[in-house]
């Protein structure tokens, strides 16, 4: 079997989860409610497939659960302007991409667009003790690139 396609543990992705929520906090100031509402269900809908461990959906199954978010964040753009609306679908991808999460490529893949995402949070925040945070969160996905590399596998199963 090739590495890409090693299983990835479900401990792995709910930790990926649970970063995935984190940057979505970082990035409250760029949301409304109606997105923020849309962005909370789809987090607690991936965690309750993670918790129920139920196999991961496949790519057109995420187009269809996704394309009627994009095209209301597409409606909103005079409201979210330019550069929110870009970081929505950043998000959004991010979230897209961790439910079809179960190998090793698709991994890759959520960790360099965390990369990105996490980075971007310091268009908004410049005070001294969120980057602190973000900082962290970078080391945290970072961490989870390491453990992707890592030569024991633990991560993969």
């Amino acid at each position: 079997m090739l590495a890409q396609e090693l299983q990835l543990s479900r401990a792995w992705r709910g930790v990926a989860a649970l970063l995935q929520a984190t940057i979505l906090l970082l990035y409250q100031p760029a949301f409304n409610a109606l997105t923020s509402g849309l962005f909370v269900l789809l987090l607690l809908w991936l965690a309750i497939r993670l918790w129920q461990q139920t196999k991961p959906l496949s790519a057109r199954q995420i187009n269809w659960l996704l394309a009627p978010v994009l095209l209301l964040l597409l409606l909103q753009t005079r409201s979210l302007g330019a550069l929110n609306l870009m970081f929505h679908v950043l998000l959004l991808a991010a979230i897209g991409r961790s439910f079809s999460l179960q190998l090793r490529r698709d991994a890759i893949q959520l960790v360099w667009v965390q990369y990105f995402a996490i980075s971007c949070a310091f268009i908004f925040h410049q005070q001294i003790l969120l980057a602190g945070l973000i900082f962290g969160l970078l080391g945290a996905n970072l961490y989870l690139q390491f453990q992707l590399f890592a030569p024991n596998g633990q991560p993969l199963g």
